[in-house]
């Protein structure tokens, strides 16, 4: 009888979600340059943007204001001040600090999620020195954010702000598609044995041999600069080895995509997944079975057949002669012939045609014989050995 944890493995079923996707091959990542511009003298600006933390009391500097804008005058106030910017603008950021702090760098440090886009830093020995200064006036800091290509829409950005090693605060702002825009989705992925040229899966299945290299085959629309990344867990931890990331240097609508993976010295039995994200958010975990099939060994027919796995709910039926056995199940066939197919492969066999198999001269064959009037699928197997 075959245990329950071999059928938990087959009853992981096909993942199709309705998800997003990207681009075939992968761009050269975003290149991002940051400026930063000395301080200067000026009136201070109307729109600010509240920080999500504090400056410290004791950090030596403090921020009145931090202002997200599209654009800085000379004196580094906000132009047409705004949190909100398009994939392609460039990001501004003026900040006020109080009074002339004569020293010190205050570093402006950019990130989209948890992932690092660029820093830079304002020196303010440098910034004040040569300057006449009125006592009561405020100094002002400006930094520019461009990049040569878009960034991903998104709510998940964010300045943080530090006077030397002390954080100061962080300050949020986000990138909206433009009206009409691209806007990235994965509609549709699945596990599989292998892609095609047209990025198509090829045999899906959510059950493996430990020698297959899985694939994650899906498609949807990408917007330039979105990124498309794929990890691996084995056995509920992360392989690092096996991450991948797609970035899209262009809008591509109703792309192809495909990740693949297999560790060195193959699948261990048991339970895997990889987890798709786009732009940092999570859009689906497509759980996979390794099936246990006890490692090759020389082929003895009875060991065989004492090791050759029967559904738990099979029901014997006659066969035809030369037939071995036959039975029913309420399995579905295409997930019991999967399963049949990773035992094999992990027993030594390989596959000739279809579902026929040949070991050291001996060929066996897996047939679906019919559909029986409770709807179960019956299954015969021949063995012959070898001449």
């Amino acid at each position: 009888m075959v245990n329950s944890k071999m059928w938990r493995l087959v009853a992981v079923l096909l993942l199709c979600l309705g998800l997003a996707a990207c681009g075939g091959k992968a761009p050269a990542p975003i290149t991002v340059v940051v400026t930063s511009t000395p301080a200067d003298t000026s009136a201070p600006a109307d729109a600010t943007a509240p920080a999500d933390t504090p400056a410290p009391a004791d950090a030596g500097v403090e921020i009145l204001e931090a202002t997200f804008a599209h654009g800085l005058t000379e004196e580094m106030q906000p132009i047409d001040p705004g949190s909100d910017f398009g994939p392609a603008e460039t990001v501004y950021l003026s900040l006020k600090l109080k009074g002339r702090p004569k020293e010190g760098v205050v570093t402006a440090r950019f990130y989209y999620g948890e992932a690092f886009i660029a820093e830079a830093g304002v020196d303010l020995a440098e910034s004040n020195s040569g300057l006449l200064f009125s006592f009561g006036e405020d100094t002002y800091l400006g930094y520019t954010l461009s990049h040569e290509q878009a960034f991903p829409a998104g709510e998940d950005y964010r300045a943080e702000v530090f006077y030397g090693d002390a954080a100061l605060a962080t300050y949020p702002f986000q990138v909206v598609a433009a009206e009409g825009g691209l806007v990235s989705r994965v509609t549709d992925a699945v596990l599989a044995l292998d892609a095609s040229e047209n990025y198509e899966p090829v045999h899906p299945t959510t059950i493996f041999a430990f020698d297959d290299e899985v694939h994650l085959v899906g498609e949807g629309d990408l917007a330039a600069g979105s990124t498309l990344q794929a990890e691996w867990y084995v056995g509920g931890q992360l392989d690092e080895v096996g991450t991948r990331a797609l970035t899209l240097e262009e809008d591509i609508p109703g792309a192809g995509f495909v990740f693949s993976f297999l560790p060195d010295g193959g699948w261990p039995p048991g339970e895997h997944e990889v987890v798709l994200t786009l732009d940092g958010e999570e859009v689906g975990r497509f759980p996979f079975g390794i099936v246990d099939s006890g490692g090759a060994a020389p082929l003895v027919e009875p060991d065989f057949w004492d090791a050759f796995p029967i559904p738990d709910d099979a029901e014997g039926v006659e066969v035809v002669e030369g037939v071995d056995i036959g039975f029913a199940t309420a399995m579905d066939q295409y997930q019991l012939f999967d399963y049949y197919r990773a035992w094999l492969r992990g027993q030594g066999w390989e596959l000739v045609a279809v579902q026929d198999w040949t070991k050291e001269g001996a060929t066996l064959h897996l047939e679906l014989n019919n559909i029986d009037d409770q709807g179960r699928a019956v299954i015969w197997v021949q063995f012959d050995a070898a001449q």
